[in-house]
């Protein structure tokens, strides 16, 4: 067993193209062309707050920066954007709100030909102290029963096991996948007794360890010491790795899963090719959820939502076209599709 602490970190090795202007000025006279130009970021989210539609809109078109009223759009860089990303809403009213229709047309425009892909833990149920607590609140269920009817494909795909999901979401027409997608790998399944194994081995406290059929997790939201926590944990992620299996730390919790391959990202294609569609909207707040994003990259109809709370990894905003900060401002996205 290899010894000493490892560093776990969810910020990309390098930050996005910040914007830059021609290294020479334009000819005073009358030349063809004759007009200097501004390159803009490829990335430009602004979070705003849940009274101004709650989504904030992301596109490689974004016009230079100009002022209206109090805020400037795009919004500042900070000095450093992934260390440093912006976290408090900016108050945008009208312009939001149509920079989120704008978004969200990718499948409000075609509802019957999209699917929508959405998470359970921190999008549509809050995080709470206790997972066993954790149900989305009944305007929420609304939503999902309304989305149901109106869309080709909504689905729940948690890390949670599907059946328990499903009971706690209990809305009919959805599709629910748990396990992060590894319900739909049957070569999942042979893993189950040496995850459960895994489990009742694992120097963790019982009730901080949740087993999920197809998975384990070992929290630790509840420790004072975090970091603490975290280097106690690399010793059952490390025994992980020496039996075959894969550790994976997302918000506060370390993951053991099996080794085959599958994620939310191959749930959301397996569930787009099967039903023949090619538009998608995703919506997560975890490391895990990274992978769905990165599945529909290469639909030209998409958006995805980061439900961002100060533990989620930052690199979730850099994929994401829109970005809330909890889940009822999630709430609000989910009623304007």
């Amino acid at each position: 067993m290899r010894t000493g602490s490892r560093r776990w970190s969810a910020v990309p090795p390098a930050a996005p193209n910040a914007a830059g202007t021609p290294t020479r000025s334009a000819y005073i006279g009358r030349t063809w062309p004759c007009a200097t130009y501004v390159i803009t970021p490829a990335v430009a989210v602004i979070p705003i707050a849940a009274s101004d539609v709650a989504a904030a809109f992301r596109s490689s078109n974004r016009a230079a920066s100009s002022r209206s009223g109090t805020i400037t759009t795009p919004p500042p860089t900070p000095k450093s954007a992934l260390k440093k990303p912006a976290t408090s809403p900016i108050r945008t009213n009208a312009k939001a709100a149509y920079a989120t229709s704008v978004a969200l047309e990718a499948v409000t425009a075609a509802p019957g030909e999209s699917a929508l892909f959405l998470d359970f833990d921190g999008v549509l149920a809050p995080i709470v102290d206790r997972p066993e607590d954790a149900y989305p609140p009944p305007e929420t269920r609304a939503e999902l029963a309304r989305l149901a009817g109106r869309y080709a494909l909504v689905a729940v795909v948690s890390g949670r096991d599907g059946a328990d999901v499903r009971d706690r979401v209990d809305v009919d027409g959805l599709v629910y996948v748990g396990s992060h997608g590894l319900d739909l790998d049957r070569r999942a399944d042979r893993w189950r007794r040496t995850i459960a194994a895994f489990a009742a081995d694992a120097p963790w406290p019982r009730r901080e360890t949740e087993l999920k059929g197809l998975s384990v997790a070992f929290h630790f939201r509840h420790r004072e010491d975090e970091r603490h926590a975290v280097l106690e944990l690399e010793e059952p992620a490390e025994t992980a790795r020496d039996e075959g299996l894969v550790p994976r730390f997302g918000r506060k919790v370390l993951e053991v899963l099996p080794p085959v391959g599958s994620n939310k990202g191959t749930a959301v294609r397996s569930l787009l090719d099967g039903a023949g569609l090619e538009r998608a909207f995703v919506a997560g707040d975890d490391t895990t959820d990274i992978d769905a994003f990165r599945a529909v990259e290469d639909l030209e109809h998409r958006v995805r939502v980061a439900v961002l709370a100060p533990e989620s990894p930052r690199l979730l905003a850099e994929y994401a076209e829109l970005v809330v900060e909890s889940t009822g401002e999630f709430l609000e996205v989910l009623r304007r599709l």
